[in-house]
Formats: structure tokens, C-alpha cells, sequence
């Protein structure tokens, strides 16, 4: 652990923290049934998407490429607020470690859980942030925050009440913002913004 706290800032990885130019190209070409029938019920096929898209990053097929903002803004988190930062993926524990590694985040994430780690839990089950937690716990790791870029995940860790601030990241800008506990945020500039301001406000009292 890194971060001079326990507090930690856990964000999803693909499509949050990372995304691909080719992986979706993958899918429609070689598995467009199986990415349909994830479409209309990403729940039930969550995991066997997640298997395939775990072959195509093994075998080397996928680009990674990190959002643009991303390292600086993880980077201040560490520096400036002395936070962790954990990821939640979907991945496989081998696929998550890979991207890490060539994307450079290895060198910011303190902590890096994989659903593979949560049998029987996915991220529309709010559960799932539940377990997280108290893995986070059993680490010394109080979570403070979730970042995902899906709204149906978002809305999980919300009505698990086991995290205080979901973030919904939407790069698009076609989400509206609500007042349904989540935070509709644009980039990752957004995000150390607003966490700042509240590390400044607790500072103050």
C-alpha cells in the first residue's frame, strides 16, 4: 500500500480507467451472437463476455490504450490527498495484472480485485460492492468512492450503501445528471475536482 491513508478511491478498469479501439471490432466479428445477447441482458452474460474478452487480451489481439487524463489525475490522488487506489474489473485476475502493466497503471494501483474473486457476484449485484468492501477492510482500506462507466453498476454500488460516493462516468456527456446519490462526472478531471473540494472541506471542518 502506497497511499499514506486507508482511504481508497476504487474505479472500474475497461471503459473507466482504459479503453480499446479494436475489442468491440472482435466481438462483432467472431462472437456478434454471444455481444447481442450481452446487449439485452448484460446480467445474465456478463461473465462468458468477460471470458471471451479475456482470450482476445491473452493472445495479444487487443489494444489498451489509457484514457488521456488518467495518469495525472490518479497521480494527484496519491500525491496531493495521500489515497489508495483499487480497481474492480470484470477481467480475469491474469488479464487485469496485463493491463496494468502495459498501460503503466501498475505503478498507482495499491489493490486490484477481479469478480473472479467474488464467485457467484456480478456488478449489477449490489452485493458485490459489499463483498469489495470488506475485502478493501480486511486490507487496512477504508473505500471512499466507485467509479464506473456503466449506469446499471452505478446504480448497484448506490443501493448497496456500502460505499459513501458512486461516480458514474459518462465521456459522451449524454447522462443527466440526477438526485439519485450518484455523480455524473465527464473525465477523471471532474472526479479529482470534486473529491479535492471534499478533502478540503474536511479539512476545514
Amino acid at each position: 500500500m502506497t497511499g499514506k491513508t486507508p482511504h481508497t478511491c476504487m474505479f472500474d478498469l475497461m471503459d473507466t480507467l482504459v479503453w480499446s479501439p479494436n475489442l468491440m471490432d472482435l466481438f462483432a466479428k467472431e462472437n456478434a451472437e454471444l455481444l447481442a445477447r450481452f446487449k439485452q441482458d448484460r446480467k445474465k452474460y456478463q461473465r462468458e463476455t468477460a471470458q471471451v474478452a479475456d482470450l482476445y487480451l491473452a493472445d495479444g489481439r487487443v489494444e489498451i490504450r489509457l484514457y488521456d487524463e488518467v495518469m495525472a489525475n490518479l497521480s494527484k490522488l496519491k500525491e496531493r490527498h495521500r489515497v489508495n487506489i483499487a480497481v474492480l474489473s470484470n477481467g480475469a485476475n491474469a488479464t487485469i495484472e496485463k493491463i496494468l502493466e502495459q498501460t503503466g497503471l501498475k505503478t498507482v494501483v495499491d489493490l486490484a480485485l477481479s469478480l473472479e474473486q467474488f464467485p457467484g457476484l456480478d456488478k449489477s449485484d449490489p452485493g458485490l460492492y459489499i463483498a469489495a468492501r470488506e475485502r478493501l477492510t480486511e486490507q487496512g482500506l477504508i473505500v471512499n468512492t466507485y467509479t464506473d462507466d456503466k449506469a446499471d453498476y452505478c446504480a448497484a454500488s448506490a443501493q448497496s450503501k456500502a460505499i459513501p460516493r458512486t461516480y458514474h462516468i459518462d465521456r459522451k456527456g449524454k447522462t443527466p445528471q440526477t438526485d439519485n446519490g450518484i455523480k455524473v462526472i465527464g473525465s477523471l478531471d471532474e472526479f479529482e475536482h470534486e473529491e479535492a473540494m471534499r478533502f478540503l472541506s474536511d479539512i476545514i471542518g
